[in-house]
């Protein structure tokens, strides 16, 4: 999405594609015949389950790379990884190769996964540094689109292979690869706008616009998913949907069109005969030596100032996000993962499982882009502390500034599998397991055993719902150490424009979000010039 407020403009179309392009709320569901094909047991699939949630959220290669590579870089190793990771589960899935052993399937499963943490820390970083005063809505559109890219895959799968489930693993691994390797020139930092103080809502309005298109595409997701389920579709039709799709995926692309459009008009009327210089603060000198990062790693600036890596690391908000990302947001992956088996377990009917699973991912995306919206409308104008939602992503980039965000918010999303693996793993799936070998005679009975009944996940969910009432009261903790913080946000978003005295020369300070690599070297030069002088 490009949304223009000067002569430069921010780029980020490629990063909401790449993430329509990829979801891993499908992955469950293909994975269901898994037990019938390959002998999988309820705590094997969940452990298949944990991998994949293992490889989408430990980005933390991802965010290393990004410190010391461009954007562009991370797409091209994440497309790579995406084609080979999901290339061999297809293999396996149609026994075009010998059945892999359990590890060797997790392997898979965790490299084509965590392809998309290359991707995702080239949009989201992107993203959040050329919007760093709309961070809450940019990050719930992106992390939006991902809830919608189940069902959107699903529509582009039937309209291409047909009903063919396997085939849904290939598209998986070939498209997203080519969607990264087209834009990955395209999604970039690039210097940031500033605008004046009542500027603000006109910046606001293509981001609600593009929400209004996202908001119909949601719906017409629903209605295509109910049809089809009550309506036997033909192969045209399929195409026919799928084409209405791609329209209203690509509207968002004439919003920042017209947008760019109207800026660059602005800008020819100007009277403005130079183009603004940018003014960036110099970074202050450390002292120490070589123990200078040891000394500092207790003494940590104050928030929403660029902590190190390793002072974020060892800071109570950090802590605390962790454990509120582990057993909040663990607890929630858990229960998406478990959805068809639920269904299943208490009698319902093979279609309205798929169903209910496939409207998952459209309430995901209700969740998300809602509370990124409302966090911003509450946060900016009533001083409202975001951890009372809690947005992870968009804490770590206002407590921890931006200078790092790329492996810090790769770091606040580790904790995520580990609370999967516990709480999916070692309490849900190993409980299914018992109490369907205490319906089949007996754990010595071979095979896979399905659980019918409330017992199967009644006492795993107790206890998921447990340790997720207990995470929201540590995050608490947050709200009590970051609201004097967040009530003076406003002075940490603002970007503040010093007018020359000829009323020719405009100097742009950038406050929150962007560095001097992040400019072209024109602009550096120029910069260098200015400070000079």
């Amino acid at each position: 999405m490009a949304i223009g407020g000067g002569s430069k403009v921010a780029v980020c179309t490629p990063a909401f594609m790449s993430q329509v392009m990829r979801s891993r709320l499908h992955l469950r569901a293909l994975l269901q015949g898994a037990p019938s094909t390959m002998g999988y047991n309820q705590q094997t699939l969940n452990t298949l389950s944990f991998f994949k949630d293992l490889g989408a959220s430990v980005g933390i290669v991802s965010g290393l790379v990004h410190e010391v590579a461009p954007t562009w870089a991370l797409l091209l190793i994440g497309a790579g990884m995406n084609l080979w990771g999901y290339l061999m589960i297809y293999l396996a899935l149609t026994a075009r190769i010998k059945p892999p052993r359990l590890w060797l399937m997790c392997l898979y499963m965790c490299v084509g996964t965590n392809g998309l943490t290359f991707a995702q820390t080239g949009a989201l970083v992107s993203c959040v540094k050329n919007f760093p005063e709309s961070r809450g809505s940019v990050l719930g559109l992106v992390k939006g689109f991902i809830g919608l890219s189940g069902a959107i895959f699903t529509e582009l799968y039937l309209s291409i292979y047909g009903d063919n489930a396997n085939s849904l693993v290939l598209l998986i691994a070939w498209l997203p690869a080519v969607v990264y390797i087209i834009f990955m020139r395209s999604i970039r930092v690039v210097p940031y706008a500033a605008r004046r103080d009542g500027e603000l809502g006109d910046h606001k309005k293509p981001f609600f616009q593009i929400l209004y298109i996202s908001i119909i595409l949601a719906a017409f997701l629903v209605i295509m998913i109910i049809l089809q389920k009550m309506v036997q579709f033909s192969h045209a039709a399929y195409i026919v949907g799928a084409t209405a799709l791609l329209i209203i995926l690509f509207l968002p692309l004439g919003v920042v069109i017209r947008t760019e459009y109207k800026a660059a008009s602005l800008l020819q009327q100007s009277s403005l005969q130079e183009p603004p210089s940018i003014t960036i603060d110099a970074p202050a000198a450390t002292s120490g030596g070589s123990l200078g990062c040891f000394t500092d790693l207790f003494k940590p600036p104050t928030l929403g100032d660029d902590y190190s890596i390793m002072q974020a690391l060892v800071s109570v908000e950090m802590l605390v996000l962790f454990a509120v990302s582990a057993f909040g947001i663990g607890g929630t992956v858990t229960a998406i993962d478990n959805m068809a088996q639920i269904g299943q377990s208490l009698g319902y009917h093979s279609k309205s499982i798929s169903t209910f699973v496939s409207l998952i991912g459209i309430w995901n995306f209700a969740g998300r882009v809602g509370a990124g919206y409302l966090s911003d409308i509450l946060l900016l104008r009533y001083r409202f502390p975001r951890p009372l939602f809690p947005l992870l992503l968009s804490i770590i980039s206002e407590v921890f500034g931006l200078k790092y965000y790329s492996t810090l918010f790769n770091f606040g999303s580790m904790s995520i599998p580990l609370g999967s693996y516990l709480l999916n793993v070692r309490v849900v799936g190993h409980m299914y397991d018992a109490e369907a070998a205490k319906q089949h005679g007996g754990a010595g009975v071979a095979g896979a055993k399905i659980c019918m009944g409330v017992a199967c996940f009644k006492h795993g969910f107790l206890i998921i719902a447990a340790v997720t009432f207990a995470s929201a009261l540590v995050s608490l903790v947050l709200y009590w150490r970051t609201k004097g913080f967040y009530k003076d946000i406003d002075g940490k978003f603002k970007v503040t424009r010093a007018m020359a005295a000829d009323g020719r020369d405009r100097s742009v300070k950038i406050v929150m979000g962007m560095e001097a690599s992040a400019l072209p070297d024109k602009e550096q030069e120029k910069s260098k010039s200015k400070n000079t002088n």
